[in-house]
């Protein structure tokens, strides 16, 4: 028999959980339908795509709220034999026997540095509060770890952000600096991209010299080489995407004019 030959007897309990937050404990009351030992099936309404992500709950005997374990796909789990799903809740050492069973696993996962949830403590603390009481120092201890590991994560990346800062700023400042020797020594230029930037916009931002955004966007896309002679008062210029109609405005042949005084003065 298939889990969605099951009949689906449904009963009205709470369940604990979370809320939307994903960190606040609440318990929920839940439709839930038994398949197999302690385990029963709550199934949501479908989500904004139309799928249902069924939760596996956990619910002992005598125990009023149960705990809200984990969900599963709709059509993974329809299709599971019933002793499918049995075998597959046993290897998640998730289908216990009663609450000595939920202890032990809470424990070994404990002794293995493994993660505890709010929700479980709240679960235990039902049958148990002394050993909820252990679960949450534990729980708490795992959390100042969890914290610290975050903020030394949080201070690497910022430290390994301002390295990447500082070396695009090198290199770039170095480029622009070629460029201006380039251009006062009357050599080719080549108007290389230069982390995303033109970087004869760039040369033209260092030394002030306002741009027309049209402009900046066509030297980006069309300029490729400049280079002026000083001594017969000559530009030349070359473009990345050279056409029949190719040509530059009288604007921009003042921009390079404009630079080369600036720096050679």
């Amino acid at each position: 028999m298939k889990l969605c030959e099951i009949v689906k007897d449904l009963e009205n309990r709470q369940v604990f959980g979370y809320k939307q937050d994903g960190n606040t404990v609440t318990a929920h009351r839940w439709e839930v339908y038994h398949v197999t030992g302690n385990i029963w099936i709550h199934e949501p309404d479908p989500d904004q795509y139309g799928q249902v992500f069924p939760r596996v709950c956990l619910f002992f005997p005598g125990v009023k709220i149960g705990l809200d374990l984990f969900s599963i796909g709709l059509y993974q789990m329809m299709n599971w034999e019933e002793s499918e799903l049995i075998s597959k809740m046993d290897f998640l050492n998730m289908g216990f026997a009663d609450e000595s069973d939920f202890i032990r696993s809470a424990e070994n996962r404990m002794n293995t540095g493994s993660w505890v949830k709010n929700s479980e403590i709240a679960f235990v603390r039902q049958f148990a509060p002394a050993f909820a009481e252990r679960m949450t120092a534990y729980h708490d201890e795992k959390s100042r770890e969890r914290e610290e590991k975050d903020r030394e994560r949080i201070e690497a990346a910022r430290k390994h952000a301002e390295e990447e800062a500082a070396e695009r700023e090198r290199i770039t400042a170095e480029k622009i600096d070629e460029a201006e020797r380039a251009i006062k020594a009357g050599r080719e230029f080549q108007n290389e991209t230069v982390f995303g930037k033109s970087l004869f916009n760039l040369v033209l931002d260092r030394n002030e010299i306002p741009v027309p955004i049209r402009t900046r966007g066509w030297i980006a896309d069309r300029l490729k080489t400049v280079r002026i002679v000083p001594e017969c008062r000559s530009v030349s210029i070359s473009f990345w995407k050279a056409s029949k109609t190719a040509k530059a405005s009288q604007t921009v042949y003042e921009l390079i004019w404009t630079l080369y005084k600036k720096l050679a003065a």
